[in-house]
């Protein structure tokens, strides 16, 4: 027979578990812990620490204040474990999911999950993105972005007959985090994708995702639009800072001629929008750092 025991106790009981399979553990040992379990202020709890442990897929941090009820927090933490179990072995967790079945040339560093967490996009080495339903049933992979990579023929050495498959292992690629559109009616964000083989010069995407109602099926979809495509020439480019119009590009390998101290770190700022309408010629400008203090200032100047 378990004593009653105020809810505030309760919660500092499971707040007190430094593993999440201990706290759903403790839910289970009678009616009145798992009453208390569940509830949104625990499930809230699981969700602070599963964004915390940042996994693989890149999330979009959810303010956990957005979800009112306890059921949208519980459906919020399916999510979450669900993307993560695309990446790992299926075996023993606190939630039961099913495993993902993902392509071969999916990359974990390549995922993106949509601002509240419904829809899984995942890209490949060949520039190729395949969405996830989570609330589906049974999620299965739904191609939104064709493969790119047999259009990119400038990227084969000279000299060589390289196929696509084979060209494609020497792709190095890159996601942003997902910048939301507040003002859309329905889910609306876009994100930045960086993409190209080794020691040749990147890529840079901007792509819109928008979630689309079918009044046929009753159902929700993703669709996929590609805003810009850009290759300065650089070298390799990673995306560091993008918010609204305004787009951070590191480009460690750029040339910018004798009088540079070696460990400085190249940085491309620019409006994309700008750069979509006219891409070869808009205002760029070019940042050089040689700290961390200063790398976190040009971002915030950046944003």
């Amino acid at each position: 027979m378990v004593p009653d025991i105020p809810y505030d106790v309760f919660l500092q009981i499971f707040e007190s578990c430094s593993d999440s399979k201990d706290v759903v553990s403790l839910g289970g040992v009678c009616a009145q812990w798992r009453e208390f379990f569940d509830t949104r202020d625990v499930w809230a709890m699981l969700v602070s620490r599963f964004l915390d442990r940042r996994p693989s897929p890149r999330l979009h941090y959810v303010e956990i204040s957005s979800y009112r009820d306890k059921d949208s927090v519980k459906n919020l933490y399916r999510r979450l474990k669900l993307s993560e179990m695309a990446w790992k072995v299926a075996g023993d967790y606190e939630t039961k999911v099913e495993k993902l079945d993902l392509d071969p040339g999916c990359c974990a560093k390549t995922s993106i999950l949509s601002p509240g967490g419904r829809f899984l996009i995942v890209f490949t080495n060949l520039i190729q993105a395949f969405c996830f339903d989570l609330d589906s049933r049974s999620p299965r992979p739904i191609a939104i972005i064709p493969a790119q990579i047999q259009t990119m023929s400038h990227y084969l050495p000279e000299g060589t007959d390289q196929t696509s498959d084979e060209l494609a292992h020497e792709i190095q690629v890159e996601v942003s985090a997902p910048d939301i559109d507040s003002t859309a009616e329905n889910l609306s964000f876009r994100a930045v994708v960086t993409y190209g083989a080794r020691y040749h010069d990147s890529t840079a995407q901007v792509w819109q995702f928008d979630s689309v109602f079918d009044d046929a099926t009753g159902q929700s979809s993703l669709t996929a639009f590609r805003l810009l495509s850009w290759a300065p020439g650089y070298g390799f480019l990673r995306c560091r800072s993008f918010l609204g119009n305004k787009l951070v590009l590191e480009a460690p390998y750029m040339d910018v001629g004798p009088g540079l101290p070696s460990g400085a770190s190249k940085f491309l700022i620019f409006n994309w929008r700008k750069a979509s309408e006219n891409p070869s010629d808009f205002p760029l400008r070019t940042l050089f750092t040689y700290t961390s203090v200063e790398l976190v200032q040009l971002l915030k100047v950046a944003s």
